[in-house]
């Protein structure tokens, strides 16, 4: 894991990063190779309400639902 403060090492995908770095409902991304937090549940991640969720995290022609408080994609 590389991410002991946001932005501060390189990172090829998102496995190299600490998720450790990011609270609350944001995850780690590994964004211009460097490790930072996206905001909003990943796909699979706890939600209460859709605003929860990462909406833009779905492939095309499906869409995101806070389904029995776990962020989903379903399709359209």
């Amino acid at each position: 894991m590389m991410m002991m403060s946001e932005g501060h090492f390189r990172c090829e995908n998102v496995k190299d990063c600490d998720p450790r770095g990011c609270r609350g409902t944001s995850h780690v991304i590994c964004k211009d190779h460097k490790c930072t937090c996206g905001h909003g549940a990943p796909i699979g991640g706890e939600c209460f309400r859709l605003i929860d969720c990462n909406l833009s995290a779905c492939p095309p022609n499906t869409h995101v639902l806070c389904k029995t408080n776990v962020c989903t994609c379903v399709p359209n």
